[in-house]
């Protein structure tokens, strides 16, 4: 909402959230939810730039199609921006692949 690239600000550290090079392991793995406390965004979410991309929807030409936003724990830092999208087939199954449960609270 504020412009910004990652979820606390626009320069880029892999140590700020769970991605590819994130430790000094020779083969990436996920975390528990809310390791890496800088990946928080301004409104509290967590993991927003590491962690599994969320699977959405989207509408390209006038129909529904699901899209894959943020970062995972096995991409690189190019894919770990706030603004990252990609337009996936809706039975593309990925490892770095969720979704986020989210409650109306009014």
């Amino acid at each position: 909402m504020d412009g910004r690239f990652f979820p606390w600000g626009d320069h880029f550290d892999p140590t700020f959230c769970k991605m590819k090079n994130s430790r000094n392991t020779p083969y990436p793995e996920p975390e528990p939810v809310g390791t890496f406390a800088t990946d928080t965004s301004p409104y509290g979410a967590r993991d927003m730039a590491g962690g599994v991309r969320e699977i959405c929807l989207t509408e390209v030409d006038g129909e529904r199609a699901p899209v894959m936003r943020g970062g995972c724990w096995a991409d690189t830092g190019l894919f770990c921006r706030v603004a990252f999208r990609h337009i996936t087939k809706p039975d593309f199954v990925n490892t770095g692949l969720g979704f986020r449960l989210a409650k109306d609270v009014g």
